[in-house]
């Protein structure tokens, strides 16, 4: 009873030196301490009558669980010249035009913001990113570049490059001013941490890590590329059969623990079996890729298969095929009721599903 009433009163018995007992004495609380009836009156209130936490679309058709959210970190891996800058300008693109009150920033190691935005030229129009990179004109070509002329002014005042090189200090000051929704970090392991230069790339990426989660959780969605693994790199662009099972989790990312806990969503980014390189005079195939989503905080797992148009730097769902290698995730029901490890294209979770419970911005 005497330690029940000491705790109401938010004392302790300090003993003195010597052991003497000199009767309660206050103790202040921690600023980084919070006791549950703090916020327990505001919490029930916010989930009984309040509007659901927001996350960003990025496509009129959702892709799985895959979404952008406030604070929250999506990671994607993949590797050498699978197409991550691409489906990452694609995700931040997309967002600003389907919810035009977002701002977004990005910062990429590998290419200038021209580059970027000639890429997302092509998405957009449908020209050949080659004939843009050549500046091969014609009618089809301007009469498209010209249409899509209002859409990339709306993004002309919310959508910011960051010039490298740069530091994890720089992008931290330009979010101070420019207040972005989306946050995105191309790519991880060429990313600076600023101060201690001699530390090992393991050490080092951790420490952009670290820094990325403290960047969201000031408020932005944060989209973080990644390297992986060399051999699993390897195995995933080695041959058009070849499997990915060691793709297929977390130990895939190159040089960073961090991503582990520090990533609310993970995706790695892999070609699926069947990619024939395209030869001369032969019609060209778009790549057959798959998200796979290795981890999730707070959703469930649910792989994406994707195709990948070089030319027009362009990602759309595809039918999963029988011979796409997936051993992660959910194992739903589809076809002709035999299991499988990601769903085909009608079996996603439709907006209301997806949305679990969220609102879309």
């Amino acid at each position: 009873m005497i330690a029940s009433n000491l705790m109401t009163q938010n004392v302790a018995c300090i003993p003195g030196s010597n052991g003497e007992d000199f009767g309660p004495t206050p103790v202040q609380p921690s600023s980084r301490q919070l006791m549950l009836a703090d916020f327990l009156p505001g919490l029930i209130d916010d989930v009984l009558t309040g509007a659901p936490p927001p996350e960003y679309r990025f496509d009129d058709r959702p892709w799985g669980t895959l979404a952008l959210r406030p604070k929250q970190i999506t990671g994607v891996g993949g590797a050498p010249n699978c197409g991550k800058t691409g489906l990452l300008a694609k995700m931040t693109t997309g967002a600003l035009l389907i919810n035009p009150s977002l701002r977004a920033m990005f910062c990429c190691v590998e290419m200038d913001e021209q580059i970027l935005m000639e890429r997302n030229l092509a998405r957009l129009s449908g020209v050949f990113l080659g004939k843009i990179l050549k500046r091969e004109r014609d009618d089809f070509f301007v009469e498209r570049i010209n249409a899509i002329r209002p859409q990339l002014e709306s993004l002309a005042g919310r959508l910011m490059f960051l010039k490298r090189p740069f530091t994890m200090q720089d992008v931290s000051a330009a979010c101070d001013s420019f207040q972005p929704h989306i946050v995105v970090l191309d790519y991880l392991q060429r990313l600076d941490p600023g101060g201690d230069q001699a530390s090992d790339m393991k050490h080092h990426a951790n420490k952009v890590v670290t820094q990325a989660r403290l960047l969201a959780d000031q408020g932005p969605a944060v989209l973080l590329a990644a390297a992986i693994n060399r051999n699993a790199s390897t195995r995933s662009q080695s041959r058009a059969n070849a499997s990915d099972e060691d793709v297929g989790d977390l130990a895939a990312f190159r040089d960073s623990s961090d991503i582990e806990y520090s990533c609310d969503d993970a995706f790695v980014l892999v070609k699926a079996p069947g990619n024939d390189v395209t030869r001369p005079g032969e019609e060209y195939r778009p790549k057959k890729l798959v998200l796979r989503h290795v981890k999730s905080r707070n959703s469930t797992t649910m792989h994406i298969p994707l195709t990948f148009d070089g030319r027009l730097q362009e990602f759309t769902l595809r039918d999963p095929d029988d011979d796409d290698d997936d051993r992660q995730g959910p194992s739903p029901v589809c076809g002709q009721g035999r299991p499988r490890n990601y769903p085909r294209a009608d079996t996603f979770l439709d907006d209301t599903e997806v949305n679990n419970g969220r609102r879309r911005v």
